[in-house]
């Protein structure tokens, strides 16, 4: 069952009010779970499942308990005290904070700050040297979970009424699916209930509004009364996603950003312009000559949602096209978030050529390539943003039916490729200086309602965002 946009966050508000309705305990330690049941059933419920827990998945399920209370067992690890604590869920938010400590630590040298890994990014070993959330349950906290229970005779009640709405197989798989949910969410809110009570900051700084650790950080924070704010780590454009988001302050890309953040429903004066402290550099190196030999720079993005291996396969095909016409290679870059094997096997199974003409490089490389690069091809990443920054035109191939989800090329800031032979076209076209200069200024002219000021100031004002909240 997939249900879209509006449709999803509705049916995931509604399914929260009759689990409450009949009882059901959406707490821990006085820290409400509302909200973040409903951004799991929301994501669940968009992507198509699955909502059903299997024995093999389900038996590791029901040791969450039991393993959280052993590990608080163990030593855990040292969490120092600081004015800001920054939770970093993958190794690209602790790079996007980087340059935002620094001019933190020119404002006000007073102020502290520390990082800690949490969900995926405790796994990754690029993080292992940040001390983790979820090493710092204490004793007393795993006590508490043992005894927290889910009532699944109340839930089996609730299921009743959702039969209505969802139909029986879905209610009967959301009964297994929310308890496990609750259970989960306990635990993690344990964690970081005792992570801020170790830290002790004044504020808690995330780059996250649309997944469920931004709920549930942001419930735990207002227990410890410290302010939540959120940083952007792309071009906020998912309404329904963003809605239920309650940070104390939201940083933005530019005023596209802020009108969707209004439009779900976070108050205006919690939402400032700070512009991506990422793309700084690239306003400070923007160059307009092509290296040679020349090269295509293919930006990938996470595999999932529409962005399926097929049409991961089809955008490779599109840049190995592009990079044909004009005699380049091609550098793909792996998103941040994923291994550079991810496009092993995605290269290996390509239509065309040897496995030679694609070099994957550093998921960590994309600024490092991009000045000097003679083109840019993605699907619909924030990457033409950079791309345009650095003097780069950018190609975007749209495989998909319907409208792209980002209107890059009707507004200028990138040309549209639908097949390889489009590709090859908009290649040799953006080649010739007369054609790459105009295509360049136009997509700048379109980037300032993207991305706010064009100043290489970004993390100076995201700095000044989180002294501001650490200030209170």
């Amino acid at each position: 069952m997939t249900v879209f946009g509006a449709s999803a966050r509705d049916l995931s508000a509604s399914i929260v009010t009759e689990i409450r309705a009949a009882g059901v305990l959406l707490e821990f330690r006085g820290i409400d779970l509302g909200s973040s049941v409903e951004q799991v059933l929301f994501t669940s419920l968009r992507a198509g499942g699955p909502l059903r827990v299997g024995l093999r998945r389900r038996l590791p399920r029901l040791l969450r308990r039991p393993v959280a209370a052993l590990s608080a067992l163990r030593r855990t690890e040292p969490a120092h005290a600081a004015d800001v604590l920054v939770i970093a869920l993958a190794d690209v938010h602790r790079r996007l904070f980087a340059p935002v400590a620094a001019e933190f630590a020119r404002l006000d040298p007073s102020l502290t700050t520390t990082l800690m890994s949490a969900g995926r990014g405790a796994q990754d070993p690029r993080l292992a040297e940040l001390p983790a959330v979820s090493r710092q349950l204490k004793r007393r906290s795993a006590i508490a979970l043992m005894g927290h229970r889910v009532d699944r005779r109340r839930l089996a009640h609730a299921a009743q009424r959702w039969d209505t709405i969802v139909g029986g197989r879905v209610a009967d798989e959301l009964v297994p699916f929310v308890a496990d949910t609750i259970a989960r969410l306990a635990v993690e809110a344990a964690r970081i209930d005792d992570t801020l009570e170790a830290v002790r900051p004044r504020a808690v700084v995330m780059y996250d509004e649309i997944d469920v650790w931004s709920r549930l950080v942001v419930r735990v924070a207002r227990r410890h009364d410290v302010a939540a704010v959120d940083l952007p780590h792309a071009e906020a454009i998912d309404v329904e996603a963003i809605r239920g988001a309650h940070y104390d302050l939201m940083g933005v890309f530019g005023p596209r950003a802020a009108a969707v953040l209004s439009s779900a429903g976070v108050p205006d004066d919690r939402i400032v312009v700070v512009g991506p402290a990422g793309f700084d550099p690239l306003v400070r190196s923007a160059r307009s000559d092509v290296d040679r030999p020349p090269r295509v720079i293919l930006a990938a993005q996470y595999r999932g949602g529409r962005m399926t291996d097929q049409v991961r396969a089809g955008i490779l095909d599109g840049a190995l096209a592009a990079a044909r016409a004009i005699d380049a290679t091609v550098d793909l870059v792996p998103h941040p978030t994923e291994p550079a094997s991810a496009w092993d096997e995605v290269v290996a199974n390509r239509r065309h050529g040897s496995r030679g003409e694609v070099r994957i490089a550093s998921r960590d490389s994309l600024h490092d390539l991009l000045p000097g690069s003679a083109l840019l091809v993605t699907g619909w990443s924030n990457s033409v943003y950079e791309a345009v920054l650095a003097g780069v035109p950018a190609i975007t191939c749209h495989l998909l039916e319907g409208p792209p989800p980002m209107p890059f090329a009707s507004e200028g800031l990138a040309s549209e490729a639908r097949d390889e032979a489009a590709a090859a076209d908009h290649a040799r076209d953006l080649m010739r200086p007369e054609r790459r200069q105009d295509a360049l200024a136009t997509a700048r002219s379109a980037l300032a309602d993207h991305l706010g000021p064009l100043d290489g100031a970004a993390a100076t004002r995201s700095a000044a965002l989180v002294a501001r909240a650490a200030r209170g």
